[in-house]
């Protein structure tokens, strides 16, 4: 059984993608402006759907965080050691990296949970996009991450780090209310 407000929030964003849809397919061609505000819309949806599925399962210890798609830190202490432990061995090198989302006290002040999620989720996909397959993110909570950075030694790392910030810097995120909102992190290593 789940709140009456939880359902409610769901038909509400079913309902303006709904709007939004028609005045797509009303238009002879549409905008960029409908297609990112469709967009964001079905992210928030789904979000909303993801956080259902969790409440659901209980799955408060899940090793993937839903909002994100990006490992959660409940395997990031195993993953570092294993890194640790292979330094150790081989004297092969890795960086860590934290990233930290910029603004936050005023995106919390501004934007309800459900949007502020889309602030989340937007950084972990450039995360996810600019990393090499192996190297390794985790989402810690509201807008801080770790990235593990394979056979990397630290002064390279400076360089995949701030190729990282660029890319997130060069990436509006679009709102579902139309708004394009340019995003900053800070990174250390």
């Amino acid at each position: 059984a789940f709140d009456q407000k939880t359902i409610d929030n769901l038909f509400t964003i079913l309902e303006d993608i709904q709007e939004s849809s028609a005045a797509m397919l009303a238009s002879a061609l549409p905008t960029p402006e409908q297609y990112d505000t469709l967009a964001a819309q079905i992210e928030v949806y789904i979000t909303a759907l993801r956080r259902l599925g969790q409440d659901a399962e209980g799955a408060g210890g899940s090793s993937v965080d839903v909002v994100t798609g990006l490992r959660t830190a409940a395997g990031m202490q195993a993953d570092i050691q294993r890194e640790q432990d292979r330094f150790n061995r081989k004297g092969g090198p890795f960086s860590v990296a934290g990233v930290a989302l910029d603004g936050l006290k005023e995106i919390q002040k501004k934007y309800d949970a459900a949007m502020q999620d889309l602030f989340y989720a937007h950084v972990a996909r450039i995360l996810a996009k600019t990393l090499r397959s192996f190297d390794d993110a985790y989402y810690l909570t509201k807008g801080e991450y770790v990235v593990v950075l394979k056979h990397v030694r630290a002064a390279d790392a400076c360089s995949a780090v701030e190729r990282l910030r660029r890319q997130v810097e060069t990436a509006p995120l679009a709102l579902p209310n139309g708004e394009s909102v340019k995003i900053t992190v800070s990174c250390g290593i």
